[in-house]
């Protein structure tokens, strides 16, 4: 919730904010109308947390996605990330600082 919060500071011309879940997308589209997000909703469901897996947060025993927070050049190379498990919060100062370096 701190990325929506400061949603503002890390969308620009060289940053997109997106969320990712392993939720499907009408589960997606009801969480966002109701917590008021500004990000775009992409959906991980089917098949189901491959791109979680492919970042590497996929928590195979729970079958979601632990917290990550990545920065993925135009190039889809990741720059930084930032992983953290179940019920952890992010360093949102840390994500700030990594942001900066890009603009």
């Amino acid at each position: 919730m701190e990325v929506q919060l400061n949603i503002d500071r890390f969308s620009n011309d060289a940053v997109q904010v997106y969320g990712v879940s392993c939720d499907p997308i009408p589960t997606l589209k009801a969480w966002g109308a109701h917590e008021g997000l500004r990000l775009p909703l992409l959906s991980d469901f089917w098949p189901h947390g491959d791109v979680a897996r492919d970042y590497g947060v996929f928590h195979e025993e729970s079958g979601m996605a632990v917290r990550g927070t990545f920065l993925v050049s135009p190039e889809m190379k990741i720059d930084w990330s930032l992983v953290h498990g179940p019920g952890q919060q992010r360093d949102i100062g840390t994500l700030h600082d990594a942001v900066k370096h890009l603009i």
